[in-house]
């Protein structure tokens, strides 16, 4: 069972009641589960059989509606302010079974490997700068993919052996081609993007009509023509960052008296050489001064409105060496302490990956079937927005900021362990478990046990 949190009153109108009973079983075998989170694992905390887990993940789901329905019962505060974040976590898997498995980038070994790859939208609470997962998709690669990925791979290694023979190709383009408007990137990355912005901008319209999301924040790899088109048609506007090299251009002023003219652009702005009157803030910290430069230009490659950007300067003092750090919106007047501030929050979804992965079963799971591996990816980042809710409750129920999920899967294991104790008395657990006792009952072995 799962204590403070009651599923059934909830998702009766989404799933049946038995549907409802199955989850909530599930969802508790999550929590009490500490090694090993796998089908098999997860079912030996369960009151259902291991053939009734597989028939349960056959099944298709609402995913998103589910967990957008718990995310406004449960955390949603009126007039609150709230940001999307998206990113894509890669988790490594063996053999060639799995689902959608190729090869991915992983940002954190820093190089291709072959595994699965999960586009993930997450709500991050301005307030209490927390993030929760809303909805993830698996990025798959189609035939069309592989054929044109192929295709790319063969180009360059032919190019490599023309330039070893010392035939090189002609640079640039031929004689009379014309400029093409640049079509939308047929991808897996961008196919998973679009669907999932469309169906949880469209559920939180329906769930939550009241709530105002001005922002999206992402990485620098988002900071492109189709991504930011895209985010512009769904009335959000985006934070992000920008590449060092990125060609940021000054508008055009005309002078007094000046003609009339079509120019839009004027000089380019040169990091080493950045107008004072840019200049917002200056700081030392130990032996760097960082300065902040806030300004507004275009760059004709991504967008064609104008961009809020914010560069950051820090000078070595001793070295001599300035490095830059460029942040951009797409919405023209936010100012820079609040476009910092808002892209700070981005890292927090990668906790949302942290913890799918360490205690949800994310980097465990042997589900290779496509249903399967969809509703079991869907549980993990469930049971995560289950865990961050139970996490605030029991922070306020005994006044402890720093009680963690390892505490809380290590009071769901206690309770477990007390159970099963309590069955060798050969009575049903229920009639002598108190459920008020239980909650005033902390297990020592907790990491943050003050």
């Amino acid at each position: 069972m799962l204590p403070d949190i009651q599923l059934l009153p909830l998702l009766t109108g989404i799933l049946s009641s038995a549907k409802i009973a199955q989850l909530t079983d599930i969802l508790y075998c999550f929590m009490c589960a500490q090694y090993g989170i796998t089908v098999r694992g997860l079912s030996r905390y369960s009151t259902y059989s291991l053939r009734s887990w597989f028939r349960f993940l056959k099944q298709t789901y609402p995913w998103v509606q589910i967990r957008a329905i718990l995310f406004k019962h449960y955390i949603y505060q009126p007039g609150g302010g709230y940001l999307i974040s998206i990113d894509e976590v890669v988790e490594g898997k063996s053999r060639n079974k799995t689902y959608g498995i190729g090869r991915f980038w992983s940002g954190v070994q820093k190089r291709p490997v072959m595994g699965i790859c999960i586009f993930v939208l997450s709500l991050i609470d301005i307030s209490s700068r927390r993030s929760y997962t809303l909805a993830a998709e698996q990025v798959v690669f189609s035939e069309a993919d592989k054929a044109r990925i192929a295709r790319q791979k063969q180009k360059v290694q032919e190019g490599k052996k023309r330039t070893a023979s010392g035939n090189r190709l002609a640079s640039g383009r031929k004689a009379g081609t014309k400029n093409k408007p640049e079509a939308e990137p047929d991808n897996a990355s961008f196919r998973a993007f679009m669907c999932l912005l469309k169906v949880v901008m469209a559920t939180l319209n329906s769930i939550i009509p009241n709530m105002i999301i001005p922002y999206m924040v992402a990485d620098g790899k988002y900071a492109s023509k189709h991504y930011i088109t895209a985010i512009r048609q769904a009335t959000l506007h985006l934070i992000t960052r920008l590449p060092v090299n990125a060609a940021l251009r000054l508008p055009y002023t005309p002078a007094s008296g000046a003609r009339k003219t079509r120019r839009k652009y004027a000089q380019k702005v040169d990091l080493h050489d950045l107008d004072q009157n840019w200049l917002k803030e200056t700081r030392t910290e130990g032996d760097c001064r960082i300065q902040i430069y806030e300004l507004s230009c275009y760059n004709p490659k991504i967008y064609a409105q104008l961009l809020r950007v914010v560069i950051v300067k820090t000078d070595n003092i001793k070295t001599k060496k300035a490095k830059f750090a460029l942040f951009a919106c797409t919405h023209p007047n936010l100012d820079w302490q609040t476009l910092l501030d808002y892209y700070s929050l981005r890292f927090q979804i990668e906790f949302d990956f942290r913890d799918a992965k360490q205690f949800f079963g994310l980097s465990d799971f042997k589900n290779y079937c496509p249903q399967n591996v969809t509703n079991f990816i869907n549980l993990c980042f469930l049971a995560t927005l289950v865990a961050r809710i139970f996490q605030q409750l029991h922070r306020q129920k005994h006044n402890n900021p720093y009680y963690s999920i390892a505490d809380l899967k290590t009071l769901f294991h206690a309770r477990f362990i007390v159970k099963n104790a309590i069955k060798l008395l050969q009575k049903s657990p229920e009639s002598i478990f108190l459920h008020n006792f239980a909650d005033q009952f902390l297990p020592p072995n907790r990491i943050h046990a003050a």
